[in-house]
């Protein structure tokens, strides 16, 4: 998504801001403003476009619904799962995301740790990645739900 490269971009530019001469930082600083205006326009864009369309302003209520899900993640949900129906699984939407376990093996020698695979879109998993710690702060009985 285009969003996450002007993010990414702004962030690169934030970072240029250090040790350079004052001349050079007034640019630097008006192209991340600009960059912000950019992001702010987009969202509203994508904001606007969920509220006029039924069907996503009503998945959108639905991931509302979801402890830890803002505004935010629900666009980043919709624009990659607007039609979640082509998933005959939820071992297809795992995998597309790239939370699926990958079990590291070596014959009967070698048993790693099994970790994510990754192999999904980062930028799904990372839209997941706030929501999930938000809800881990808000179930009470953490321990005893998932441990």
């Amino acid at each position: 998504m285009i969003i996450f490269r002007i993010i990414k971009h702004k962030t690169q530019e934030t970072n240029r801001l250090e040790g350079t001469s004052k001349a050079i930082a007034n640019n630097i600083q008006m192209h991340i403003e600009f960059l912000e205006t950019q992001v702010k326009e987009i969202e509203q864009l994508i904001n606007g476009h969920i509220k006029n369309n039924k069907d996503l302003h009503d998945k959108a209520m639905l991931l509302e619904s979801i402890p830890g899900i803002g505004a935010k993640t629900q666009a980043i949900v919709l624009a990659f799962f607007a039609d979640i129906e082509k998933f005959s699984s939820t071992k297809q939407v795992v995998a597309f995301v790239g939370l699926n376990p990958k079990h590291r093996q070596s014959g009967s020698s070698v048993r790693g740790v099994s970790r994510i695979s990754r192999t999904g879109n980062s930028d799904l998993r990372k839209a997941f990645y706030m929501p999930a710690m938000s809800a881990l702060r808000h179930i009470v009985n953490y321990n005893e739900v998932c441990v």
